[in-house]
């Protein structure tokens, strides 16, 4: 049986163990393979979102399992930003000085740290684990996934126009970075039924969007880090500048019709 078509308890499970085991094979590919962080990073990330979506099912996680999540999350951070950032410098013809200097230590203390704080992650995905265990289905009144998750579809839908809409120039940093998010858990709170056609296709279309908004928001952190680089902040400008060109209204207002259309469909199975 599909995931969409499973009662909705049973499904949410699927997918956050899902989540849980892809964070797994990340960690011991770690120091073996260079996008073994960005794995660990997405898979943790999209396990945490899929908690929020779902949390009347699946339930708020305990301060003992709710900090340790977010301590290994948080310390994924500071290296990933820096491998990021060095990557686009090498774009804009910046390899050596100081600020490429504290980019590469930066990114050496960000493992450092990740490293540290995974001595936690196997005791944490045990009780993270025990804890979907416990997930009750309801037996009585089974709801199926695709209804539920329509619901979550068009709340999730309006929050990326919502956000979108409030982004009008390619300066807007704030607003840039909340309608990256928005569309990042939009993608993620489908993605796990995407082999669907209709579901295949809009996660394509937010994955274009999403690259777009993620690429002008790591050039916005760029241009702050490179503020005494004149030469660099300029073209970083520039580059900013397109990429904000690239946000095609049209292709955003065809998403949205899409999305709204899909819950409509998943309402009718």
């Amino acid at each position: 049986m599909e995931l969409l078509d499973r009662p909705r308890d049973e499904a949410c499970r699927v997918v956050a163990l899902k989540y849980l085991d892809e964070a797994v094979l990340a960690k011991e590919r770690l120091g073996h393979d260079e996008e073994a962080l960005h794995d660990l990073r997405v898979a943790l990330r999209r396990f945490r979102s899929t908690l929020r979506a779902w949390r009347p099912v699946l339930g708020r996680l305990r301060r003992r399992q709710r900090n340790p999540l977010r301590r290994i999350i948080d310390a994924t951070g500071g290296a990933r930003d820096a491998e990021v950032l060095l990557k686009l410098y090498a774009e804009e013809q910046l390899t050596d000085g100081p600020l490429i200097a504290d980019l590469e230590r930066k990114k050496a203390e960000g493992y450092a740290l990740l490293l540290s704080r995974l001595d936690e992650f196997d005791r944490l995905d045990a009780r993270l684990r025990r804890s979907l265990a416990r997930v009750e289905l309801d037996l009585l009144h089974p709801h199926k996934l695709a209804h539920t998750l329509a619901d979550l579809l068009d709340d999730h839908t309006d929050d990326v126009e919502d956000d979108l809409f409030d982004l009008r120039a390619a300066t807007q940093v704030e607003e840039a970075h909340a309608a990256r998010i928005a569309c990042k858990r939009l993608r993620y709170l489908i993605e796990p039924y995407k082999d669907e056609p209709a579901i295949a296709k809009l996660v394509q279309e937010l994955k274009g969007l999403q690259d777009v908004l993620g690429d002008l928001h790591d050039a916005h952190i760029a241009m702050h880090e490179a503020a005494e680089l004149p030469d660099v902040h300029a073209r970083l400008v520039a580059r900013q500048d397109r990429l904000y060109a690239q946000l095609d209204r049209g292709a955003v207002a065809t998403l949205i019709k899409d999305a709204h259309a899909l819950a409509v469909e998943l309402r009718r199975r």
